[in-house]
């Protein structure tokens, strides 16, 4: 006799998310003699937030017909559930005064709340000041009718951050973890991680002076800044623990510093010849400095695969090894550093540089002491231009978006020299190094340590890429009035058509290092279409 037994799984679940806000603004505007005009906003805030979920699960149902867990289910029940719950509050204010409309100050003050730091620490002071003033308005700038508005400006703030995890300050307990009691095991719960009740607010405090000019009559515009911003307190957690404590790592604690300073500029012109009217505007952006400035007390850097948090260095730096060059005969093999303690290193494979040891020296070996910063995944600069064009109807508008001086850990995909003989290749592997044809630029195929991560995986992925492309024309309202049309425009445009970049084989926007240089490349779109309005 068999007898079949049919396993049948319901599984019910429901998730409950709500967000609250509730917010109180007190508006005080007043012109005293013309000549000082103030304006005071005082406002508060409440944000609240709950996520709930909750499932169940049961097997064991004599039929698929019975849809309720009550029906007669009884083989392994299951449930679980969870809730999630955070909120923000915050008090703030401002205050601007105008004299005669070229003396400009505003202060800025809030204090903010968050549920995600410690009792203790949940509320944090940021304020901030800027001051403007018209050099336009002056009578010494009246005789220069050219200048039609002439700015300096400059400000200075601090802003917070909770933009971490909800509960990271409680103490966790570690479940399923094993206890010897009488002589038997028995699961358990451990303490493994000290928490840290005093988390609290990251700040970042921007200083920025700048220009703003127009000129003759509007047509060329003029604005350039310089800013400093400087992280301080960011959350870290790499500090070194001694055994003794018991436990494996510490919470983040508000340590680390960083800067980053830059330029930023925008220039544009309108011009116009006889029916022919054009705009051509542009900006760039220099970053001059973008670095880790602390660690804290006790920190230590914090290696984490390719990338280094390190003191003096851009925050999660590229971290490899630098390649010498390809090692040609034998005896070069033998005369150099041990390349990974391996015996078999051959001519054709990469030769690593020696920078450090153990003791803080070169020492013969190549290991991870001669790892080091290989690559900035900041960009240096960021620009732009574009044109708006018209003439007689016909409209063209040109967008161009660029990026310089940043790098992308690419080896992946093609780009490894067959380490396991079964990788497809890139086509510029055909240059590789043989005996017939010692490359000093490409080793051999498959080889020893040539797929460990170094600079030569490290590529420039600079571009300037069309972004945008638009032309069309508008039918004279002439010709459209007289079917009730009052505008009709036909339209063609295109989107990422072109893209000027040393970066063979992939986009240099969808590269992120790693496995991922396989996401598909951003789509060229076309697109033809009208508007039509009554």
């Amino acid at each position: 006799m068999f007898l079949l037994l049919q396993i049948i799984l319901y599984l019910n679940s429901t998730d409950l998310n709500y967000r609250l806000l509730n917010e109180n603004i007190l508006r005080y505007t007043k012109v005293f003699g013309k000549d000082h005009d103030v304006s005071i906003l005082a406002g508060h805030s409440v944000i609240y937030g709950r996520s709930d979920s909750f499932s169940g699960s049961l097997q064991g149902f004599p039929s698929d017909l019975l849809q309720e867990f009550n029906a007669g289910g009884v083989l392994n029940p299951s449930v679980a559930g969870g809730a999630n719950e955070e909120s923000l509050q915050s008090f703030f204010s401002r205050v601007n005064y105008a004299y005669k409309g070229k003396y400009l100050f505003e202060v800025n003050f809030r204090r903010d709340g968050s549920s995600r730091f410690g009792p203790n620490r949940r509320y944090g002071n940021f304020p901030s000041a800027s001051a403007g003033w018209r050099l336009s308005e002056e009578n010494f700038m009246k005789n220069l009718t050219w200048v039609s508005e002439l700015k300096l400006r400059g400000s200075w703030g601090i802003t917070g951050n909770d933009n971490i995890d909800n509960y990271i300050y409680e103490q966790y307990l570690n479940t399923n973890l094993d206890y010897f009691v009488g002589g038997s095991v028995v699961p358990g719960v451990a303490l493994t991680r000290l928490s840290n009740p005093n988390i609290s607010w990251e700040q970042v405090e921007q200083f920025d002076i700048g220009l703003d000019a127009d000129l003759f009559k509007n047509r060329l515009s003029f604005s350039a800044d310089y800013f400093r911003r400087s992280s301080s307190e960011v959350l870290y957690s790499n500090f070194p623990i001694p055994a003794t404590v018991g436990v494996n790592s510490l919470s983040a604690q508000n340590a680390a510093n960083m800067v980053n300073e830059g330029i930023e500029a925008n220039l544009s012109f309108r011009g116009k010849i006889n029916e022919f009217n054009y705009t051509l505007s542009g900006n760039v952006s220099k970053f001059a400095d973008n670095k880790v400035t602390s660690l804290g007390f006790r920190g230590v850097e914090t290696i984490s695969g390719n990338n280094i948090i390190r003191i003096g260095q851009p925050f999660n730096a590229f971290y490899g090894y630098k390649v010498e060059g390809i090692f040609q005969t034998a005896d070069e093999v033998t005369n150099a550093p041990r390349q990974f303690g391996s015996p078999l290193t051959r001519p054709g494979d990469f030769r690593y540089a020696d920078l450090s040891g153990p003791a803080g020296v070169p020492d013969g070996i190549i290991d991870a002491f001669d790892r080091t910063v290989i690559g900035n995944p900041f960009p240096s600069w960021l620009y732009g231009f574009s044109g708006n064009f018209n003439y007689k109807g016909i409209d063209l508008a040109v967008t161009f978006q660029g990026v310089h001086g940043l790098d992308r850990i690419l080896n992946s995909n093609g780009q490894q020299p067959m380490p396991d003989d079964r990788n497809n290749g890139l086509s510029y592997w055909l240059n590789r190094w043989t005996p017939e044809n010692p490359s000093t630029e490409l080793p051999r195929l498959g080889g020893v340590n040539n797929t460990v991560i170094s600079d030569f995986y490290v590529q420039d992925v600079s571009f300037l890429r069309l972004r945008n492309l638009e032309l069309g024309y508008t039918i004279p309202s002439t010709l459209t009035k007289k079917y009730g049309i009052s505008r009709l425009r036909f339209y063609l445009s295109g989107q990422n058509i072109l893209t000027f970049t040393k970066l063979e084989n992939f986009d240099p926007e969808r590269e992120r290092g790693g496995a991922t240089d396989r996401l598909t490349p951003l789509y060229k779109i076309y697109s033809f279409g009208l508007n039509l309005k009554f």
